[in-house]
């Protein structure tokens, strides 16, 4: 078993990828549905092998992906920080096991909560220098909050706000 959180590499880690890629894009910025389809699974593999695939402005790169400038260069890199670093913080490595950890104690939520609200707010930014993507930029805060919601609804926990007490 590895001791990194392997987004590629592990087809169940790959596939929550996916699922929370393909329903940030949905919310956030629709026209890219068919983008985040084809994009994910080259976007993970590349940032597995330590690579970001940044914006470009041009279409004059053979073989590129020509212009573009995707949320998703910025949603799936933001999604596997948030997900290794609950791993690491939570001793667990693996989507499931990771859930399974989860619903042990309320303290693991509570941790759980806390390492995605903070994760999120920090990686985004500095993903986005990275990856250099004015429409990230432009869509932050609806892609951060829809970013806490969906890795959440993955992990079938609830933030504080939305519990019923």
């Amino acid at each position: 078993m590895s001791d990194t959180f392997q987004p590629y590499s592990d087809p169940a880690n790959l596939a929550v990828i996916r699922a929370i890629g393909s329903s940030v894009v949905l919310d956030v910025a629709p026209d890219e549905e068919l983008s985040a389809q084809k994009l994910i699974d080259p976007i993970a593999q590349a940032y597995e092998e330590g690579h970001l695939l940044v914006a470009r402005m041009d279409s004059k790169t053979p073989g590129g992906f020509g212009d573009v400038d995707l949320i998703l260069l910025v949603i799936v890199p933001v999604v596997i920080e948030v997900l290794g670093e609950l791993g690491k913080q939570l001793l667990t490595m693996g989507f499931d096991a990771l859930k399974k950890r989860i619903k042990e104690k309320e303290a693991n939520k509570s941790k759980a909560i806390e390492i995605i609200e903070v994760t999120v707010e920090q990686k985004y930014k500095l993903v986005n220098q990275k990856v250099k993507s004015k429409k990230a930029r432009s869509k932050e805060k609806i892609a951060k909050q829809a970013l806490k919601i969906h890795i959440k609804k993955q992990l079938e926990i609830e933030s504080e706000n939305t519990e019923s007490h």
